[in-house]
């Protein structure tokens, strides 16, 4: 190969021989590009997948030889406890009630008062007076004569 490869790059013609011995490799190493066409046909595929979905094949039984292992519980390390089920339900309450006597102190519903909101503020202070205008037909419109 690499005196083909030398070959090729020199100035000098190559022979027949030489010639052939280079289509060779180069139908070889085409031949190991392409895939195999063995496939059957779409259609085929398709009425023997309809086929065997309402008539599927009869297997053997399916031989097992797994055991069935024992797994640690996925519930944490402290597994349920009652004790761990009220102190979560103390804590919730306590937050709900701490956010609501915030919620409802006089300096903060002023504060609350006072704020501008971004949503949908008012801009008529802010759009530039004009004079009214009449509302008057001026004609126009070219017509279909032109």
């Amino acid at each position: 190969m690499p005196e083909l490869l030398q070959n090729s790059l020199s100035s000098t013609p190559m022979d027949a021989n030489q010639r052939d011995l280079a289509a060779a490799d180069a139908e070889g190493h085409l031949a190991r590009l392409y895939a195999p066409t063995d496939a059957e046909p779409w259609y085929r595929s398709l009425i023997r997948n309809i086929r065997e979905t309402i008539h599927p094949p009869q297997l053997p039984p399916l031989q097992v030889t797994s055991k069935p292992v024992a797994v640690k519980e996925i519930w944490g390390l402290y597994g349920r406890d009652k004790k761990s089920n009220a102190m979560s339900l103390a804590i919730h309450v306590g937050v709900v009630v701490l956010l609501f006597t915030v919620a409802s102190s006089k300096a903060v519903q002023q504060m609350a008062k006072n704020v501008i909101p971004l949503i949908s503020p008012d801009i008529a202070p802010y759009i530039p007076k004009m004079a009214e205008q009449k509302n008057q037909m001026q004609g126009g419109g070219g017509g279909g004569d032109r």
